[in-house]
């Protein structure tokens, strides 16, 4: 059997608007929120799981906030 390879190159185009909310919103805010969490608890799980919650949260705000005006007007 003769197989044939199927050579395909795959290319992901990034926005550098998507790079710089990544840097701003995981980096930065998310570094942020882990070291006052820290600070506050002395718990390295409790401000890791903050830190997650926190930029998560962050980005899901304004489409819940949208939502939320939708359904009040």
């Amino acid at each position: 059997m003769l197989m044939k390879k199927n050579d395909q190159i795959v290319i992901y185009i990034i926005k550098g608007s998507t790079i710089k909310r990544f840097l701003i919103l995981d980096l930065i805010i998310g570094s942020g929120i882990f070291y006052v969490v820290k600070f506050i608890s002395s718990s390295i799980l409790i401000a890791s799981a903050s830190s997650f919650v926190g930029t998560e949260g962050i980005k899901k705000a304004p489409k819940v906030l949208k939502s939320a005006i939708g359904l009040i007007s």
